[in-house]
């Protein structure tokens, strides 16, 4: 490998799922392995880490890292410019965690955002890709970041005051009368779920999320490919296939930051 190509590109989408365990992950692999790693952010990558209070929590992961970077794809123009570091730093591609959205349009060669380019242009420059598929699990048990119970409020006999409580104005009331909240405006402060006087606010609410009918089949086509595909971040870690690159990878970095 060369010198010059010692760097991870870790993709960020817009799953839930799984995402606190990628980004612990990922903090790993740049603390520990001492890794130059650049992290692609999708859009909808930057409103779930909103979402679960985890977008100030990467900035400084990575911030923390001088040879380290952070990508959005707000900030990036229609060719994505940065997404061409691939053939010349980049030796590993990881998605983690993996949208069935981006899944889909990877099977398909569609590259019309900023982690599909990635994995596109890393498959015709030859580098490894891995994705962190967390719907090959289905059926399990996910959060959505915060969640109102509305049968509460049918019974509630408060005004609902939660609208002016929220410092980022994300909680209106509905044309049903009862209040809602604006997950792109949220950040998860917590202050509605303390104000509420019955409680029918929750954080992390428990869903279950089952698989999609050509989940399979999308799987299927990628590893044709050649790209590696998991189920859970975990796993992936704990593979053969990324130990081994983490080694080939931190022994190069190593020598360029020594």
């Amino acid at each position: 490998m060369s010198s010059k190509r010692c760097k991870i590109a870790w993709g960020i989408t817009g799953a839930g799922h799984y995402l606190r365990e990628s980004i612990q992950y990922l903090e790993k692999m740049i603390s520990e392995f001492n890794i130059p790693t650049i992290v692609y952010v999708s859009r909808a990558g930057s409103e779930v880490l909103k979402m679960y209070g985890l977008y100030r929590t990467l900035i400084d992961i990575v911030n923390r890292c001088r040879y380290c970077e952070i990508v959005f794809e707000e900030n990036e123009g229609y060719s994505y410019p940065k997404t061409g570091k691939v053939y010349t730093e980049i030796s590993t591609v990881i998605i983690s965690p993996t949208t069935f959205n981006t899944l889909a349009k990877i099977a398909n060669g569609i590259c019309d955002t900023l982690i599909t380019n990635l994995v596109a242009h890393a498959l015709k420059a030859r580098v490894p890709v891995i994705l962190v598929i967390p719907d090959l699990e289905c059926p399990v048990e996910s959060e959505i970041p915060i969640y109102i119970d509305r049968d509460i409020c049918l019974n509630c006999e408060h005004v609902c005051e939660i609208v002016d409580v929220c410092p980022r104005k994300a909680v209106y009331i509905g044309n049903d009368g009862l209040p809602h909240i604006d997950l792109v405006k949220c950040d998860r402060c917590g202050i509605c779920v303390n104000e509420c006087p019955r409680k029918a606010i929750q954080l992390n609410k428990r869903v279950m999320i089952y698989q999609h009918p050509l989940l399979a089949s999308l799987v299927e086509k990628v590893r044709s490919m050649g790209i590696v595909v998991f189920s859970n971040p975990e796993n992936m870690w704990n593979s053969m296939v990324v130990r081994e690159i983490l080694e080939r990878t931190s022994i190069v970095s190593s020598s360029r930051t020594s």
